[in-house]
């Protein structure tokens, strides 16, 4: 093995191991407001719901978000 294959592969793995730490989520804004479905011709509204710091999307949603 080469003399600086070892250090390379131990920042490989230190580097792969603080990358995938899970960061705690914080919630910035939560909505109470009651809202209502639109009409079939009429323009759509997208309402913010939640605001979060450190969060990801739910995609399976997000892949339909108008069905």
């Amino acid at each position: 093995m080469k003399p600086y294959a070892v250090p390379f592969i131990f920042a490989s793995l230190l580097a792969g191991s603080v990358s995938c730490q899970t960061k705690s989520v914080e919630t910035i804004f939560s909505s109470t407001q009651i809202d209502s479905a639109t009409g079939l011709k009429e323009q759509k509204i997208y309402l913010l719901k939640k605001q979060t710091t450190n969060s990801d999307f739910d995609y399976s949603k997000l892949n339909n978000i108008d069905h």
